[in-house]
């Protein structure tokens, strides 16, 4: 099968849909409880996620610029969620936000703005998805206790800690017990019949079968609406003219971009066909797609990452899959919402916890600190800057602080947001001659047009040797994009880097 666009007309359809329906299929088990997770902590009614993911599925992946994302509603967009709820006062206040962040979305693909997660430091990103895990496990674990939360603030949530021990409501501290044992063995069975059912899917199984036995009352259980169409909430976009719905709005943007982008680059490693992504593209159909959802109740989009993953090892080609996958929660949502109308909410905050673990877990800080101390306290400044005051500032903090630590080491500033750098031509190569500093804004917005261009002409060698200063993210920015850009028969390759430490 052709590696281009071809694999979604009916030819590549005729060859794949066997395998897509599967994938499909698997993947549409994993979404189901994770969507009614994500949209339940966003302060949205539990469907609010399953409408994202079938609009992203049904709607979304027919515009989409890569081959094998699954687009649905992200836990690390938990976060600005929420915050547009309770600032704005409603999630139908909040839905209008994202409506119109999904209009912006869409513009950023359209002008050809899909790789600005180049221009965030590695360490900003990874410390902002670091504060997402935090908040996500720190909000979730008085769900999972049956503990009332008494405080939106996190701060003031963390404080509360203690509170929940002496609190526990314990039918519903068992259950979530059971649910974490399930995740945590579920990858160490060698059953087939165990490893073929996907562990979320255990989980409900388990915790339905514990709710009835225990008989928790129905405030403790996931509600959704027997009339879909006729439950559906319209946004509300009476508040467009105040300041917070924008910055609800430049946020929800902002950080929609910002993961999808990541995950979409990410995931392009572990496409079986080796095809590269367009993320303008990408990030134009992921724009439509929350608006869309936005506009019949739904949370925004992104293509998102393990669910991706698990429909490329389920055996995924194309985007029929996501399809696929959208088509099989339709028919649940149809067909089986008596029975997800038994699921514990205890459960679905556990898996939120293990989503939030795997983004927060100790090797993550463990990593960051081998990296250096300007990424480690980069990293870590961001995570107290986000948890601190909020998404959007905990960045713009981060940023800053990597800029001053790059001063403070001698990067002139001056140089911020220019690179030197001469072009000279070979017989069989284009040499890129870089001179002075190199950090990760300077790169982004001088030197990587550069490299974009020269590489698509002819083979390209970039050369370090008047390098002063490099630092460790823009080496790993260089180092991305030459292993995760596909240019045919050119090669690109960095010569005389010996002298740097990075």
């Amino acid at each position: 099968m052709s590696t281009s666009n071809k694999s979604n007309n009916l030819v590549g359809f005729n060859a794949v849909w066997k395998s897509d329906l599967l994938s499909g299929f698997g993947v549409s088990l994993i979404a189901l409880p994770l969507c009614l997770a994500i949209a339940a902590a966003s302060g949205f009614p539990p469907i609010a996620g399953i409408i994202t993911a079938i609009v992203g599925g049904l709607f979304a992946s027919r515009f989409s610029g890569s081959y094998i994302t699954i687009y649905g509603p992200a836990a690390g967009l938990i976060v600005v969620n929420l915050n547009a709820v309770q600032v704005l006062g409603g999630y139908e206040y909040a839905l209008a936000a994202i409506a119109i962040s999904g209009v912006l979305i869409f513009l950023l693909g359209h002008f050809k703005f899909g790789r600005l997660s180049d221009f965030f430091p590695s360490a900003v990103v990874k410390g902002m998805l670091t504060a997402i895990g935090i908040i996500i496990i720190v909000k979730q674990l008085f769900i999972a206790f049956g503990v009332e939360l008494e405080s939106s603030s996190i701060l003031d949530s963390i404080l509360q800690l203690p509170y929940i021990f002496a609190h526990i409501h314990y039918p519903i501290a068992f259950i979530s017990g059971i649910s974490l044992l399930i995740l945590i063995l579920h990858p160490k069975l060698k059953t087939k019949i165990a490893r073929i059912v996907p562990a979320p899917v255990w989980v409900l199984i388990a915790a339905i079968f514990l709710g009835n036995v225990i008989q928790l009352p129905a405030d403790g259980l996931i509600k959704i609406p027997n009339d879909l169409v006729g439950s559906i909430q319209l946004p509300n976009f009476s508040k467009m003219n105040t300041s917070p719905f924008w910055i609800c709005v430049f946020s929800i943007a902002i950080i929609t971009s910002l993961e999808s982008l990541l995950s979409t680059s990410s995931l392009d490693s572990l496409d079986p066909l080796k095809r590269k992504s367009n993320l303008n593209k990408d990030l134009s159909a992921v724009g439509i797609g929350s608006s869309l959802a936005a506009l019949i109740g739904g949370l925004p989009m992104i293509s998102e990452i393990v669910r991706s993953s698990a429909n490329v090892s389920l055996g995924a080609k194309t985007q029929w899959s996501n399809l696929f996958h959208a088509a099989f929660l339709l028919l649940f949502i149809v067909l089986g919402s008596s029975i997800i109308n038994q699921i514990p909410i205890a459960a679905l905050a556990v898996m939120l916890i293990m989503v939030g673990y795997k983004l927060a877990s100790p090797q993550q800080f463990i990593a960051m600190y081998k990296l250096g101390y300007v990424e480690f306290i980069t990293f870590v400044s961001t995570i107290l800057g986000v948890l601190l005051t909020d998404l959007l500032v905990g960045i713009m903090i981060g940023i800053a602080v990597e800029l001053i630590l790059h001063y403070s080491k001698g990067f002139p500033l001056s140089k911020t947001f220019t690179t030197g750098y001469t072009i000279s031509e070979k017989n069989d190569h284009i040499q890129l001659h870089v001179k002075g500093g190199l950090i990760f804004s300077n790169y982004y917005l001088s030197l990587k047009k550069q490299i974009v261009a020269l590489s698509s002409k002819d083979d390209l060698v970039i050369d370090l040797k008047e390098v002063t200063y490099l630092s460790k993210s823009a080496w790993t920015k260089i180092d991305d994009f030459i292993r995760h850009t596909h240019t045919g028969k050119r090669t690109i390759k960095v010569v005389n880097a010996n002298h740097l430490a990075f």
